[in-house]
């Protein structure tokens, strides 16, 4: 899919369109949305892609501000641990008079950062997949933290 984006954004730009770029990127983001579901569809549903991208698309409907915000604090989880070993790496560079000292440790929390990241993102992936069909959170999670993510905090505390 992404390679057909870029198709499509290189020749919107040849034809000079102006919003190229931002057209093309939110048809990747809605891609993106649309598809998260996929994978805990074909595997535990043994669909193909047509119909996984289907059923997906179903899901999405049930779930979208669930997964939003849930795919928005994870992105927010990795900002976390990026940025003490971005700090990191400034400060060794400067006081090891090297710069290899620091591009290690930077390299180093973006390896950690993917392999944290990706590793919330399945389990992620799997819990929304059971919320979005029974609407109720899996055994080892809050009941709270699927059916309130999207509501406004002004609601939450009426209750």
């Amino acid at each position: 899919m992404l390679f057909l984006l870029q198709l499509l954004e290189n020749w919107l730009e040849e034809k000079e369109v102006f919003f190229a770029s931002f057209i093309t990127k939110a048809v990747g983001v809605a891609w993106n949305l649309v598809t998260f579901l996929m994978l805990p569809v074909i595997m535990l549903e043994h669909n193909g892609i047509i119909r996984g991208v289907e059923r997906s698309w179903q899901l999405f409907k049930k779930s979208w501000g669930e997964q939003v915000v849930g795919t928005v604090g994870f992105d927010l989880q990795g900002l976390i641990i990026f940025i003490p070993f971005t700090i990191a790496a400034i400060m060794l560079a400067v006081t090891m008079d090297t710069l290899q000292a620091g591009i290690y440790t930077f390299l180093g929390g973006i390896g950690l950062m993917q392999v944290i990241s990706s590793g919330l993102h399945g389990v992620w992936q799997a819990a929304l997949y059971h919320y979005a069909l029974s609407k109720q959170s899996p055994a080892d999670f809050i009941e709270n933290d699927f059916s309130t993510a999207f509501k406004s905090k002004l609601i939450r505390h009426r209750r």
